[in-house]
């Protein structure tokens, strides 16, 4: 029984053993398992640190940052030391919302998670950068908060974009309000979103009206049809596209889905236009269309421009067609632009050759190479050297010689725009006749130096220049194939030549680069204009070897050049100087030209008018009927007749002139018309005169039938009567019947015989006669005394004597009672004379007293000033005076009581000093003020002259308004800088500057308002000071100004006024002082008083300040 029982506990331990055995080869396995899982997560976790764009951050309780861990730091150069020990809130430079950062800041002290907050902060040495973070609270393992852990990443570069991207959407949005070009927008529903500043001044439709609208097509097309921004949003079907724009629509590669038209559009916004649109998609991030956006383009001027071209292009087809030699342009590409057949019939090429688009030269080069015009040999290598030479675009002269014999001359010449045209001319016959005259002639080197051309070549490293003979000669050696140094081409031309020669030449040897150049060659003492040419020749490896042109002498055509332009500029000054109206038409009466006095008159630029039709031009504006009657004479002169005809024009400044117009054909060789001339004179002024003419002859006759003074006009010829009027018939009794066409003589007028010689004498020799006394019988028997007047004048092409006569009998009867009472005369003026001299001796004594009283006046403002200014220190020194007594009285109590301490008394002495202090500050100012305003009263009673500084006497001058300017709301501010010393009157000019002050108190303000005057002073010469006084009153009339100087003269007379205050300041000023003063003002803008003084006064003669007579004021 035991041994069973034993055996059962073997047994169950031996179970208990593998049970235990299996348990541990169980954990042994998961702890390997977890091992490996923990191993790929830290490797994961070290990958993700690494390659990661997060790190990491910690955080203590106190929510400072304690360290930042990750590879992204290094990699970008991060360096967050600086953050260390601050909260996020406390960072300097943070950039966040305050609301965010509390919001932010709550939950961290709540100890929660947080996700993606987002702020900006200042790195040192990196800037503004913007983070976001996101972070989980940390506890230990009580649960006590310890901080934070989490994550942040860079989002610089996204903020950095995202704000680029929002001012890129404002700029933009800026820029199409702003836009001048014309854009609009639809959105997904066809409504219009944006309608800019450039579409209202397109359209003439405002933004307000078409907001909102559905019917964008209304101002286009005046009914609601789609625009092509409604094919491209996708709102109608392209079908229907060539139903409303026809083949004038295509889409616009560079833009996907966008589409492109032109249309004409009459009297959009007021005038007549070509548009140009382009309409492309809007799509949001997903590549949606939400809408379109469509920009216009007036092209107006630029179709105007292709019709123009066009146009052109047809003149220009016209005269290639018609050219008798072979022409065909190339361009740039080396394509055949144009050609004509004249071309295709010396080259013989085939015109189907050129029915497909290829037109290639080099096919051309090919297809002669192919039929041997050019020659035996290798086509390939003929056609390389073809397409090379017209690769360069240079001036290319070439004879070629076909196997059938006739030659034909190629001459090509480079284009401005890239390019050359090639000219072809069949010279066969000219080169027979030239080989016939040169077997009879060697004219052939005539030529050449006819045509003044040498040519040179120069081996690259040589030191001498090869020259042909014509070139030797323009260099002053006519020895043929002389060989000159380069050195001694160089010194051939002039200074500035050579310095200019320079460059290009170095670029022709140094890069290859062609040369052309206009210089001057100085030889043989003439000086010469020489087109220089050079090319530069390359050896099979293509080095440059040496240097070849030419030199022609232009010396000639520049002179026409000069002489040409010179006619130029003078035909250009006559006609823009010339006082007529001038320019040119052409035939269907399109201005090309109109000179600068016809422009002046309009008062428009040239570029208005220049190109548009004459008779729309604004001469014609506001005379329909001359501008009907213009456009029939352009017809007529375009025909070739001359026309003619006055008119009337309005000019700029509104005035009608009368003009004198011409029209004038200008035929060409042909007979056919090509230019009108239209001329214009003015003749406002003659038209004005014959009017005052035909004025002037009525007016004479009235005046001669009308006037009251016996008028006769007679032929000095024939010594007869033409004409007299009416008081020539009543003053001498006899009817005009029987006067006109008798003579004086058979009539009985002259008395005297020798009276009338004597008369007919001065005619003769002076063709005038003034006041000539004669003695007349009148037609009634009586006689009497007349005083003739006469003047030869021309009347009708005639000379006639127009005499006036006067019946002076009766003056001469008073002139005798005259005399008489001349002898009486002489002492009644003798008494009067004696009564105005006493009469004005009591004025001056009255003018006198007046000017005393004002100066006692003046006297009486300055006592004034005195006592308010004395009152100030002298009142503070009797208070301290007075507070010193009381201080001395209860100091002597205390002494007599026996209760003095020490104490005590040292506070008596310190109040004692300090009252003594105060006597003393205030009794001194009083001393220094009696001692100024005694200066002030001795210089204003006195007229001592002496040297003195202008600021000080100001000061003392004003010092007396001092009182009176604080009473009232005026100011005075005084800009006069120390320094400016003068030798002069200081009273007078005390008394001067007194007199404006008071003047403008009086005169320029109201009592309720505040006033401002301004006194200054600045030193414009040496020897001459400038005073200026300026107030921002009433002002004064042009009236009031002009009497302001005069004496009496005020316009507050009875208010306080004596009209004597500006008149003492004039006297004194232009008298004593020797200046001149002026004055400037305006109702409503204040007066300015302007005084020039010399630094030193000028001697004046001892007398009184004013003058003896004061009737004589503004006298100098």
């Amino acid at each position: 029984m035991a041994r069973r029982l034993a055996g059962v506990k073997m047994q169950y331990l031996i179970v208990l053993c593998i049970g235990a055995l299996s348990a541990l080869a169980w954990a042994v396995w998961r702890l390997r398992v977890l091992r490996r899982a923990l191993s790929a997560a830290t490797a994961q976790q070290t990958v993700m640190n690494r390659f990661g764009s997060d790190w990491h951050w910690t955080q203590d309780a106190a929510f400072r940052f304690t360290g930042f861990e990750g590879a992204t730091l290094a990699r970008h150069h991060l360096v967050l030391d600086a953050l260390r020990g601050k909260c996020r809130w406390e960072l300097p430079g943070h950039e966040v919302f305050e609301a965010d950062m509390a919001a932010h800041r709550a939950c961290c002290e709540r100890h929660e998670a947080f996700f993606d907050f987002e702020y900006g902060v200042e790195v040192p040495g990196m800037g503004q950068r913007w983070l976001v973070v996101s972070g989980y609270p940390v506890f230990d393992e009580s649960g006590v908060f310890v901080g934070y852990r989490g994550l942040a990443r860079d989002d610089t570069q996204r903020h950095v974009a995202e704000r680029a991207l929002r001012a890129s959407e404002q700029r933009l949005a800026a820029i199409l309000a702003g836009s001048p070009v014309p854009v609009f927008a639809l959105d997904e529903r066809g409504v219009v979103v944006a309608w800019n500043r450039g579409c209202e001044l397109v359209m003439g439709v405002g933004a307000e009206a078409m907001i909102g609208s559905a019917s964008p097509g209304v101002p286009f097309y005046g009914e609601d049809r789609p625009v092509l921004a409604h094919f491209v949003a996708g709102l109608k079907d392209m079908a229907e596209l060539t139903t409303y724009y026809g083949d004038a629509v295509f889409a616009v590669e560079t833009v996907p889905g966008a589409l492109a038209a032109e249309g004409f559009f009459p009297g959009l916004g007021g005038q007549d236009r070509w548009l140009s649109f382009l309409a492309a998609p809007m799509c949001d991030a997903s590549g949606r269309v939400i809408g379109a956006i469509e920009t216009l383009q007036d092209v107006t001027e630029r179709k105007q421009a292709e019709m123009l071209l066009h146009e052109r292009n047809q003149v220009f087809r016209t005269l290639i067609d018609n050219i008798p030699a072979g022409v065909a342009l190339v361009d740039q590409d080396l394509q055949l632009i144009t050609w004509n057949a004249e071309w295709l019939r010396l080259l013989r090429l085939p015109p189907a050759m050129f029915a497909t688009d290829g037109r290639s030269i080099e096919a051309v080069f090919r297809y002669l190479a192919t039929r041997g015009d050019y020659g035996p040999g290798e086509v390939e290598g003929k056609v390389a050297r073809r397409m090379a030479r017209a690769g360069r675009f240079e001036r290319h002269f070439e004879e070629w010689a076909r196997r059938d014999g006739t030659i034909l001359e190629l001459r090509s010449s480079p284009l401005a725009a890239g390019g050359f045209v090639a000219v072809f001319t069949d010279v066969t016959a000219r080169r027979r006749d030239q080989h016939l005259l040169e077997a009879k002639h060697r004219e052939l080197e005539e030529a050449q130096r006819i045509a003044h051309i040498g040519s040179w070549r120069w081996e690259l490293g040589a030191a001498e220049v090869d020259v042909s003979e014509e070139m030797a000669r323009f260099l002053g050696a006519p020895d043929r194939g002389e060989r000159i140094t380069l050195r001694g081409c160089l010194r051939c031309l002039r200074g500035d030549d050579r310095v200019r020669l320079h460059r290009p030449l170095m670029a022709l040897v140094r890069k290859g680069e062609p040369l052309d150049v206009m210089c001057q060659v100085q030889a043989a003492g003439r000086v010469r204009d020489v087109h220089l040419l050079g090319r530069a020749e390359r050896d099979e490896g293509g080095r440059m070897v040496r240097v070849v042109g030419t030199a022609q002498d232009v010396t000639a055509r520049r002179e026409a050049e000069r002489a040409l332009s010179e006619s130029e500029q003078k035909f250009h000054a006559i006609f823009n100087q010339t006082f007529q109206f001038i320019g040119l038409l052409s035939p269907d009466g399109i201005l090309l030209e109109a000179n600068q006095t016809s422009l002046d008159f309009a008062g428009v630029p040239a570029r208005e008018v220049i190109g548009r039709p004459f008779a729309d031009g604004p001469w014609w504006q506001g005379a329909p009927e001359s501008r009907q009657r213009l456009v029939s004479a352009i017809k007529r002169a375009a025909a070739g007749q001359f026309e003619r005809f006055e008119t009337e024009h309005p000019a700029a400044d509104g005035s009608t002139h009368f003009v004198d117009f011409s029209l004038k054909p200008v035929f060409d060789a042909m007979g056919r018309v090509t230019l009108l001339i239209p001329e214009g004179r003015d003749i406002t002024s003659f038209k004005l005169t014959q009017a005052e003419l035909h004025a002037g002859r009525q007016m004479f006759a009235t005046i001669f039938d009308k006037s009251p003074v016996a008028l006769a006009l007679v032929s000095l010829a024939q010594q007869k009567i033409l004409q007299v009027n009416a008081a020539w018939e009543r003053v001498l009794a006899i009817p005009a019947m029987r006067a006109v066409d008798n003579d004086t003589v058979s009539l009985g007028l002259w008395e005297d015989a020798s009276e009338r010689l004597r008369f007919l004498d001065l005619v003769a020799r002076t063709h005038r006669v003034d006041g000539f006394e004669a003695r007349f019988h009148r037609g009634d028997g009586t006689r009497g005394m007349f005083e003739i007047s006469s003047r030869v004048v021309v009347l009708n092409e005639q000379q006639v004597l127009l005499s006036s006569l006067v019946d002076v009998t009766e003056q001469h009867r008073v002139q005798e009672e005259v005399r008489a009472l001349n002898a009486t005369l002489e002492a009644r003026v003798r008494q009067r004379t004696e009564e105005l001299l006493q009469a004005k001796e009591r004025l001056e004594q009255a003018m006198g007293q007046l000017v005393q009283s004002e100066k006692l006046a003046s006297l009486g403002a300055v006592v004034a000033g005195v006592a308010h200014e004395l009152n100030t220190p002298l009142g503070n020194a009797l208070t301290v005076a007075s507070a010193l007594h009381a201080e001395v009285r209860e100091c002597q109590r205390d002494a007599a009581e026996g209760g003095l301490t020490r104490t005590r008394f040292d506070e008596f002495m310190r109040t004692s000093q300090t009252a003594a202090e105060l006597l003393e500050r205030n009794i001194d100012r009083a001393a220094r003020q009696i001692n100024t305003f005694k200066q002030v009263a001795v210089d204003q009673t006195s007229e001592r002259r002496r040297e003195f500084d202008l600021r000080d006497i100001v000061d003392e001058a004003l010092l007396t308004f001092a009182p009176r300017l604080a009473r009232s709301p005026h100011r005075l501010t005084v800009d006069i800088p120390e320094g400016i010393r003068m030798d002069s009157y200081p009273g007078p000019l005390e008394q001067v500057l007194a007199n404006l002050v008071t003047n403008a108190l009086i005169h320029a303000f109201d009592d309720t308002t505040g006033g401002q005057m301004h006194l200054s002073a600045t030193r414009e010469r040496a020897d001459e000071i400038v005073l200026s006084f300026e107030d921002n009153g009433r002002g004064m009339s042009a009236e009031v100004a002009a009497h302001v100087f005069d004496p009496f003269y005020t316009t507050r007379l009875g208010q306080g006024g004596s009209g004597l205050g500006l008149y003492i300041a004039y006297n004194f000023i232009t008298g004593m002082l020797g200046g001149q003063v002026s004055l400037r003002t305006a109702p409503g803008e204040g007066a300015g008083f302007v005084v020039r003084l010399p630094r030193v006064a000028p001697e004046r003669e001892v007398g009184a300040v004013l003058p003896a007579n004061l009737l004589d004021a503004g006298a100098d």
